[in-house]
């Protein structure tokens, strides 16, 4: 299971979002259209590339490979002698279109806070306990994931699995 936050979904759509608003009220301003060419004012400015990258980034985290790739046609595009501002509204809705179309092919999970402090939590019964039984660690780390998942039959399989070695330990003393 791949772990994110959903901060990264949102930032996605904020950073698209903003984007998409700048470069409309850019187009109505006096003097422009959706022709008026990008130039390096629009296309190569700072904030262009951090929203890119932001958004390059959380795809990246999230596993959409093929809004990456929207994404660097996206960023080739606006630094492209060619790129006007209608073009990159197009590659922007385009972008917003692969990312909904990517996403609606993903199943997420959601877990609540006072459950996720347990996943992926590989000192749950403490360094001591860890130290003297090496070999509970992966059912240790499964049984926090299990039940911050609200799987009980399959924390109490792991945690079943750890009281073998602790009854093994005891028998052997």
């Amino acid at each position: 299971m791949q772990a994110f936050s959903a901060l990264a979904f949102y930032e996605i759509g904020q950073t698209l979002e903003s984007v998409r608003r700048n470069i409309e009220s850019f187009i109505a301003l006096p003097r422009h259209s959706q022709h008026t060419p990008m130039g390096s004012s629009v296309g190569e400015s700072e904030s262009a590339k951090t929203a890119i990258e932001k958004i390059r980034k959380n795809c990246e985290a999230i596993g959409l490979t093929m809004s990456l790739r929207a994404v660097e046609r996206l960023s080739t595009y606006g630094k492209s002698d060619f790129a006007t501002l209608g073009g990159t509204l197009e590659r922007i809705s385009h972008l917003q279109t692969t990312i909904a179309d990517e996403m609606a092919d993903k199943s997420f999970m959601y877990i609540p806070p006072e459950r996720a402090v347990y996943y992926d939590q590989s000192e749950m019964f403490g360094e001591d306990v860890n130290t003297k039984f090496p070999n509970i660690q992966f059912d240790l780390v499964e049984a926090g994931n299990c039940y911050a998942a609200a799987r009980g039959t399959a924390v109490v399989f792991h945690l079943m699995r750890i009281m073998e070695y602790g009854v093994q330990a005891l028998g052997t003393k």
